[in-house]
Protein backbone atom coordinates (compact mmCIF):
# COMPACT_ATOMS: atom_id res chain seq x y z
CA UNK A 1 0.00 0.00 0.00
CA UNK A 2 1.25 3.21 -0.95
CA UNK A 3 1.76 6.30 1.60
CA UNK A 4 -1.38 8.15 0.38
CA UNK A 5 -3.42 5.07 0.10
CA UNK A 6 -2.49 4.54 4.29
CA UNK A 7 -2.98 7.94 5.03
CA UNK A 8 -6.18 7.65 3.26
CA UNK A 9 -6.90 4.74 5.08
CA UNK A 10 -5.88 6.06 8.75
CA UNK A 11 -7.86 9.20 7.62
CA UNK A 12 -11.27 6.92 7.41
CA UNK A 13 -10.45 4.73 10.65
CA UNK A 14 -10.34 8.22 12.66
CA UNK A 15 -13.22 9.51 11.57
CA UNK A 16 -14.89 6.37 12.38
CA UNK A 17 -13.20 6.09 16.00
CA UNK A 18 -16.00 8.14 17.96
CA UNK A 19 -18.83 5.60 16.45
CA UNK A 20 -17.74 2.72 18.32
CA UNK A 21 -16.51 1.53 21.75
CA UNK A 22 -13.64 0.46 19.69
CA UNK A 23 -13.15 3.09 16.96
CA UNK A 24 -10.31 4.58 18.89
CA UNK A 25 -7.93 1.25 19.69
CA UNK A 26 -8.78 0.33 15.73
CA UNK A 27 -7.58 4.00 14.84
CA UNK A 28 -4.02 4.09 16.27
CA UNK A 29 -2.14 0.93 14.41
CA UNK A 30 -3.12 2.73 10.84
CA UNK A 31 -1.65 5.94 12.72
CA UNK A 32 1.60 3.82 13.84
CA UNK A 33 1.65 2.15 10.15
CA UNK A 34 2.23 5.88 8.65
CA UNK A 35 4.53 7.05 11.33
CA UNK A 36 6.71 3.31 11.59
CA UNK A 37 5.86 3.52 14.83
CA UNK A 38 6.31 0.91 17.76
CA UNK A 39 3.65 1.63 19.75
CA UNK A 40 0.97 4.66 20.13
CA UNK A 41 -0.98 6.30 22.16
CA UNK A 42 -4.47 8.30 23.10
CA UNK A 43 -5.32 9.90 26.32
CA UNK A 44 -7.61 12.04 27.44
CA UNK A 45 -6.50 13.91 31.22
CA UNK A 46 -9.00 15.42 33.47
CA UNK A 47 -6.76 18.93 34.15
CA UNK A 48 -8.96 19.67 37.70
CA UNK A 49 -8.46 15.80 39.19
CA UNK A 50 -5.22 15.05 37.40
CA UNK A 51 -6.81 11.69 36.45
CA UNK A 52 -6.63 10.20 32.91
CA UNK A 53 -10.08 10.24 31.47
CA UNK A 54 -9.40 7.81 28.60
CA UNK A 55 -6.77 5.30 27.79
CA UNK A 56 -6.27 3.53 24.71
CA UNK A 57 -3.06 2.19 23.28
CA UNK A 58 -1.95 -0.36 20.51
CA UNK A 59 1.43 -2.31 20.97
CA UNK A 60 1.30 -1.56 24.47
CA UNK A 61 0.80 -4.26 26.86
CA UNK A 62 -1.64 -3.98 30.04
CA UNK A 63 1.11 -3.47 32.37
CA UNK A 64 3.27 -0.93 30.88
CA UNK A 65 -0.35 1.55 30.00
CA UNK A 66 -0.66 1.36 33.58
CA UNK A 67 2.33 2.31 34.25
CA UNK A 68 1.89 5.54 31.41
CA UNK A 69 -1.41 5.61 33.28
CA UNK A 70 0.25 6.57 36.48
CA UNK A 71 3.05 8.34 35.60
CA UNK A 72 0.03 10.78 34.21
CA UNK A 73 -1.67 10.77 37.04
CA UNK A 74 1.03 11.43 39.42
CA UNK A 75 2.10 14.46 37.14
CA UNK A 76 5.18 13.03 35.68
CA UNK A 77 4.58 14.37 32.21
CA UNK A 78 7.49 16.46 30.79
CA UNK A 79 6.65 20.02 31.10
CA UNK A 80 7.22 20.42 27.40
CA UNK A 81 4.30 18.30 26.40
CA UNK A 82 1.84 20.04 28.92
CA UNK A 83 2.98 23.46 27.02
CA UNK A 84 3.49 22.39 23.40
CA UNK A 85 1.42 24.28 20.73
CA UNK A 86 -2.18 23.05 20.21
CA UNK A 87 -2.10 21.19 17.14
CA UNK A 88 1.79 20.60 16.52
CA UNK A 89 3.40 17.41 16.53
CA UNK A 90 6.68 17.90 18.48
CA UNK A 91 9.30 15.14 18.62
CA UNK A 92 11.19 14.08 21.70
CA UNK A 93 14.72 14.77 20.45
CA UNK A 94 13.49 18.39 19.55
CA UNK A 95 11.96 19.31 23.32
CA UNK A 96 15.04 17.78 25.29
CA UNK A 97 18.45 16.14 24.50
CA UNK A 98 18.84 12.81 24.82
CA UNK A 99 20.70 12.60 27.73
CA UNK A 100 18.25 15.07 29.96
CA UNK A 101 15.69 12.76 28.60
CA UNK A 102 16.83 9.33 29.57
CA UNK A 103 17.38 11.19 33.22
CA UNK A 104 13.52 11.82 33.30
CA UNK A 105 11.24 10.77 35.18
CA UNK A 106 8.49 10.34 32.49
CA UNK A 107 11.02 8.45 30.51
CA UNK A 108 12.32 5.74 33.59
CA UNK A 109 8.82 5.12 34.52
CA UNK A 110 6.81 5.31 31.31
CA UNK A 111 9.00 4.90 28.51
CA UNK A 112 11.58 2.73 29.80
CA UNK A 113 9.64 -0.81 30.44
CA UNK A 114 7.95 -0.53 27.42
CA UNK A 115 11.55 -0.70 25.77
CA UNK A 116 11.08 2.84 23.96
CA UNK A 117 13.28 5.77 23.38
CA UNK A 118 12.26 8.35 20.71
CA UNK A 119 9.07 9.25 20.58
CA UNK A 120 6.66 12.42 19.75
CA UNK A 121 3.63 13.78 21.02
CA UNK A 122 0.65 15.66 19.77
CA UNK A 123 -2.02 17.93 21.66
CA UNK A 124 -4.10 18.08 19.42
CA UNK A 125 -7.41 19.27 21.61
CA UNK A 126 -7.50 21.16 24.91
CA UNK A 127 -11.47 22.04 25.94
CA UNK A 128 -12.15 23.22 29.53
CA UNK A 129 -10.79 21.11 32.05
CA UNK A 130 -9.25 18.39 29.45
CA UNK A 131 -6.28 18.13 27.14
CA UNK A 132 -5.70 15.22 24.64
CA UNK A 133 -2.44 13.84 23.97
CA UNK A 134 -1.44 11.25 21.24
CA UNK A 135 1.94 10.23 21.60
CA UNK A 136 4.18 7.42 19.48
CA UNK A 137 7.27 5.54 20.09
CA UNK A 138 9.85 3.41 18.88
CA UNK A 139 12.00 0.81 20.25
CA UNK A 140 15.45 1.41 22.17
CA UNK A 141 18.36 0.91 18.89
CA UNK A 142 15.66 2.69 16.33
CA UNK A 143 16.55 5.75 14.61
CA UNK A 144 14.28 8.99 15.17
CA UNK A 145 11.71 10.12 13.46
CA UNK A 146 12.36 11.72 10.37
CA UNK A 147 10.38 14.70 9.15
CA UNK A 148 8.20 12.98 6.59
CA UNK A 149 6.97 10.88 8.98
CA UNK A 150 6.09 13.86 10.94
CA UNK A 151 4.44 15.54 8.41
CA UNK A 152 2.62 12.80 8.06
CA UNK A 153 1.56 12.86 11.46
CA UNK A 154 0.82 16.77 10.70
CA UNK A 155 -1.95 15.84 8.23
CA UNK A 156 -3.61 13.77 10.09
CA UNK A 157 -3.75 15.99 13.12
CA UNK A 158 -6.93 17.78 11.77
CA UNK A 159 -8.67 14.92 11.19
CA UNK A 160 -8.35 13.46 15.00
CA UNK A 161 -9.41 17.52 16.04
CA UNK A 162 -12.73 16.33 14.45
CA UNK A 163 -13.18 13.22 15.22
CA UNK A 164 -12.75 14.19 18.98
CA UNK A 165 -14.97 16.99 18.82
CA UNK A 166 -17.68 14.61 16.88
CA UNK A 167 -17.58 11.88 19.59
CA UNK A 168 -18.02 14.96 22.30
CA UNK A 169 -20.89 15.98 20.83
CA UNK A 170 -22.67 12.88 20.55
CA UNK A 171 -21.32 11.02 23.67
CA UNK A 172 -23.18 14.97 24.94
CA UNK A 173 -26.57 13.21 22.76
CA UNK A 174 -26.12 9.90 24.38
CA UNK A 175 -27.03 11.69 28.04
CA UNK A 176 -29.23 13.53 27.21
CA UNK A 177 -30.83 10.20 25.14
CA UNK A 178 -30.49 8.34 28.31
CA UNK A 179 -31.81 11.29 29.83
CA UNK A 180 -35.13 12.04 28.50
CA UNK A 181 -35.67 8.08 28.32
CA UNK A 182 -35.28 8.26 32.32
CA UNK A 183 -37.76 10.81 32.21
CA UNK A 184 -40.45 9.19 30.14
CA UNK A 185 -40.13 6.29 31.96
CA UNK A 186 -41.40 7.74 35.25
CA UNK A 187 -44.66 8.35 33.46
CA UNK A 188 -48.21 6.88 34.24
CA UNK A 189 -48.89 6.67 30.28
CA UNK A 190 -47.64 4.62 28.27
CA UNK A 191 -45.70 6.08 25.69
CA UNK A 192 -44.46 4.61 21.89
CA UNK A 193 -42.79 6.27 19.13
CA UNK A 194 -43.26 4.33 15.86
CA UNK A 195 -42.70 4.69 12.07
CA UNK A 196 -45.47 4.87 9.15
CA UNK A 197 -45.70 1.09 9.32
CA UNK A 198 -45.83 0.57 12.57
CA UNK A 199 -42.41 -0.05 13.79
CA UNK A 200 -41.39 0.90 17.10
CA UNK A 201 -38.56 3.23 17.51
CA UNK A 202 -38.96 3.58 21.02
CA UNK A 203 -41.09 2.38 24.37
CA UNK A 204 -41.40 3.78 27.68
CA UNK A 205 -41.85 1.19 30.83
CA UNK A 206 -45.33 1.53 31.09
CA UNK A 207 -45.43 0.76 27.26
CA UNK A 208 -43.14 -2.16 27.42
CA UNK A 209 -45.57 -3.78 30.31
CA UNK A 210 -48.29 -3.32 28.36
CA UNK A 211 -46.46 -5.01 25.15
CA UNK A 212 -44.93 -7.49 26.86
CA UNK A 213 -48.76 -8.89 28.39
CA UNK A 214 -50.11 -9.23 24.31
CA UNK A 215 -53.48 -8.95 25.08
CA UNK A 216 -53.96 -5.20 23.56
CA UNK A 217 -50.80 -4.32 22.13
CA UNK A 218 -48.75 -6.82 20.33
CA UNK A 219 -46.25 -7.31 17.72
CA UNK A 220 -46.52 -8.78 14.51
CA UNK A 221 -43.17 -9.54 12.63
CA UNK A 222 -41.96 -6.27 14.55
CA UNK A 223 -44.84 -4.04 14.30
CA UNK A 224 -47.38 -2.59 16.11
CA UNK A 225 -50.58 -4.13 16.46
CA UNK A 226 -54.06 -3.72 18.49
CA UNK A 227 -55.64 -7.02 19.40
CA UNK A 228 -59.34 -5.99 17.69
CA UNK A 229 -59.55 -5.82 13.81
CA UNK A 230 -61.46 -2.49 13.71
CA UNK A 231 -59.28 -0.49 16.03
CA UNK A 232 -56.15 -1.99 14.44
CA UNK A 233 -57.11 -0.90 10.79
CA UNK A 234 -57.47 2.77 12.31
CA UNK A 235 -54.73 2.71 14.20
CA UNK A 236 -52.44 2.05 10.71
CA UNK A 237 -54.54 4.33 8.89
CA UNK A 238 -53.55 6.70 11.28
CA UNK A 239 -49.83 6.03 10.94
CA UNK A 240 -50.29 5.96 6.97
CA UNK A 241 -51.90 9.92 7.23
CA UNK A 242 -49.73 11.37 10.25
CA UNK A 243 -46.21 9.85 7.54
CA UNK A 244 -48.17 12.16 4.67
CA UNK A 245 -49.44 15.15 7.20
CA UNK A 246 -50.31 17.23 4.76
CA UNK A 247 -53.34 18.77 6.11
CA UNK A 248 -55.08 20.62 9.08
CA UNK A 249 -56.74 17.73 10.09
CA UNK A 250 -54.17 15.05 9.76
CA UNK A 251 -51.82 17.22 12.10
CA UNK A 252 -54.34 16.79 14.84
CA UNK A 253 -53.94 13.96 17.25
CA UNK A 254 -56.75 11.37 16.51
CA UNK A 255 -58.40 8.64 19.34
CA UNK A 256 -58.49 5.45 19.61
CA UNK A 257 -60.24 3.05 22.11
CA UNK A 258 -59.60 -0.54 22.11
CA UNK A 259 -62.32 -2.76 24.42
CA UNK A 260 -61.18 -5.06 27.07
CA UNK A 261 -62.97 -8.03 28.87
CA UNK A 262 -64.44 -6.76 32.09
CA UNK A 263 -62.45 -3.48 31.97
CA UNK A 264 -62.96 -0.06 30.67
CA UNK A 265 -61.22 0.44 27.13
CA UNK A 266 -57.41 1.33 26.61
CA UNK A 267 -57.36 5.22 25.33
CA UNK A 268 -55.23 5.62 22.29
CA UNK A 269 -53.62 9.31 21.19
CA UNK A 270 -52.27 8.95 17.98
CA UNK A 271 -50.26 12.21 17.29
CA UNK A 272 -48.16 13.24 14.00
CA UNK A 273 -44.15 13.24 15.43
CA UNK A 274 -43.08 17.06 14.20
CA UNK A 275 -41.27 16.12 11.02
CA UNK A 276 -39.85 19.98 10.97
CA UNK A 277 -37.75 19.09 13.61
CA UNK A 278 -35.72 16.84 12.01
CA UNK A 279 -33.18 17.21 9.13
CA UNK A 280 -34.49 16.73 5.97
CA UNK A 281 -31.85 18.01 3.90
CA UNK A 282 -30.48 14.67 3.25
CA UNK A 283 -32.23 11.67 2.56
CA UNK A 284 -32.53 8.67 5.33
CA UNK A 285 -31.10 5.48 4.37
CA UNK A 286 -31.54 2.52 6.06
CA UNK A 287 -32.89 4.34 8.99
CA UNK A 288 -36.84 4.22 9.88
CA UNK A 289 -38.10 8.04 10.35
CA UNK A 290 -40.40 8.41 13.28
CA UNK A 291 -44.01 8.92 11.74
CA UNK A 292 -46.29 9.13 15.02
CA UNK A 293 -46.19 9.14 18.74
CA UNK A 294 -49.25 7.25 20.69
CA UNK A 295 -50.03 7.77 24.22
CA UNK A 296 -51.76 4.73 25.61
CA UNK A 297 -53.78 5.52 28.88
CA UNK A 298 -55.05 3.39 31.31
CA UNK A 299 -58.43 5.01 32.70
CA UNK A 300 -58.61 2.38 35.48
CA UNK A 301 -55.03 3.03 36.18
CA UNK A 302 -55.81 6.82 36.17
CA UNK A 303 -58.95 6.63 38.39
CA UNK A 304 -56.90 4.69 40.87
CA UNK A 305 -54.30 7.34 41.17
CA UNK A 306 -56.44 10.46 41.22
CA UNK A 307 -58.53 8.38 44.31
CA UNK A 308 -55.37 7.79 46.55
CA UNK A 309 -55.02 11.46 45.73
CA UNK A 310 -58.06 12.36 46.81
CA UNK A 311 -57.97 10.32 50.17
CA UNK A 312 -54.08 11.46 50.78
CA UNK A 313 -55.37 15.60 50.24
CA UNK A 314 -59.10 16.08 51.85
CA UNK A 315 -58.83 12.73 54.25
CA UNK A 316 -61.93 10.94 52.30
CA UNK A 317 -62.58 6.87 52.75
CA UNK A 318 -62.30 4.90 49.46
CA UNK A 319 -66.19 4.83 49.06
CA UNK A 320 -66.42 9.39 49.51
CA UNK A 321 -63.19 9.24 46.81
CA UNK A 322 -65.22 7.18 44.57
CA UNK A 323 -68.27 9.33 44.34
CA UNK A 324 -66.65 12.57 44.10
CA UNK A 325 -64.65 11.19 40.87
CA UNK A 326 -68.39 10.44 39.85
CA UNK A 327 -69.70 13.49 40.26
CA UNK A 328 -67.24 15.37 38.67
CA UNK A 329 -68.57 13.67 35.21
CA UNK A 330 -71.20 16.11 36.23
CA UNK A 331 -74.47 14.59 34.98
CA UNK A 332 -76.30 14.19 39.09
CA UNK A 333 -76.61 12.42 41.87
CA UNK A 334 -78.83 10.24 40.55
CA UNK A 335 -76.53 9.23 37.76
CA UNK A 336 -73.65 8.62 40.43
CA UNK A 337 -75.75 6.42 42.20
CA UNK A 338 -76.54 4.17 38.86
CA UNK A 339 -72.98 3.63 38.22
CA UNK A 340 -71.99 2.85 41.56
CA UNK A 341 -74.88 0.28 42.59
CA UNK A 342 -75.90 2.81 45.25
CA UNK A 343 -79.01 4.16 46.64
CA UNK A 344 -79.39 8.26 46.45
CA UNK A 345 -79.77 8.45 50.05
CA UNK A 346 -75.90 6.89 50.24
CA UNK A 347 -74.62 9.27 47.72
CA UNK A 348 -76.72 12.18 49.63
CA UNK A 349 -74.68 11.56 53.03
CA UNK A 350 -71.02 10.75 51.11
CA UNK A 351 -71.52 14.03 49.83
CA UNK A 352 -71.94 15.58 53.14
CA UNK A 353 -68.97 13.62 54.65
CA UNK A 354 -67.34 15.36 51.48
CA UNK A 355 -68.48 18.54 51.68
CA UNK A 356 -67.38 18.84 55.62
CA UNK A 357 -63.95 17.17 54.96
CA UNK A 358 -63.08 20.04 51.73
CA UNK A 359 -64.92 22.87 53.16
CA UNK A 360 -67.63 23.23 50.31
CA UNK A 361 -71.29 23.09 50.53
CA UNK A 362 -72.76 22.51 46.81
CA UNK A 363 -71.43 19.93 44.00
CA UNK A 364 -70.13 22.65 41.78
CA UNK A 365 -68.56 23.71 44.35
CA UNK A 366 -66.67 20.32 44.52
CA UNK A 367 -65.99 19.93 41.34
CA UNK A 368 -64.67 23.50 40.80
CA UNK A 369 -62.06 22.76 44.09
CA UNK A 370 -60.67 19.15 42.12
CA UNK A 371 -60.52 20.89 38.75
CA UNK A 372 -58.51 23.52 40.02
CA UNK A 373 -56.46 21.43 42.59
CA UNK A 374 -55.50 19.03 39.01
CA UNK A 375 -54.49 22.53 37.33
CA UNK A 376 -52.53 23.76 40.30
CA UNK A 377 -50.53 20.67 40.74
CA UNK A 378 -49.27 21.03 37.15
CA UNK A 379 -48.06 23.99 37.30
CA UNK A 380 -46.68 22.99 40.69
CA UNK A 381 -45.11 19.72 38.50
CA UNK A 382 -46.13 17.88 41.18
CA UNK A 383 -47.09 14.04 39.92
CA UNK A 384 -50.76 14.19 39.73
CA UNK A 385 -52.95 12.25 37.60
CA UNK A 386 -55.97 14.62 35.54
CA UNK A 387 -59.07 13.95 36.70
CA UNK A 388 -61.03 11.22 35.24
CA UNK A 389 -64.40 12.65 32.77
CA UNK A 390 -66.06 13.09 30.04
CA UNK A 391 -65.85 17.31 30.38
CA UNK A 392 -70.05 17.16 30.43
CA UNK A 393 -71.72 20.25 31.84
CA UNK A 394 -71.40 20.51 35.84
CA UNK A 395 -75.23 20.13 37.72
CA UNK A 396 -75.13 21.35 40.88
Amino acid sequence: MEASEKILDAVLRIHEAPLTASGWTDALPAIAGITRSDAVALLVHDVETGDPEYVSGFQMAPEHLQGFVAAVRSGKLPPWIISMPLGRVIPSSSAMSDWDFSRSAFYNEAIRPQGMFYGFAVKPLSVRNHRVFLTAGRRRGSRDFEQAQLRAMQILVPHIVTALKVGKRLAGLDLRTKAASAAVDTLDTGLILVDAEGKILFANQVAEELLALNEVLCLKEGRLHLSAPEPDAALHFTLGTCAAATTAFFRTKQMIEVAREDRTPLQLSVTPFPNDSLNTSLPAVGDSCPAAIILIADPEKERAAWRMQLRKEFGLTSAEAELALEIMKGDGREAAARRLGISVATVRTHLLHIFDKTGVHRQAELVRLLLEGARGSVADGLDRPAPPGKGQSIQA
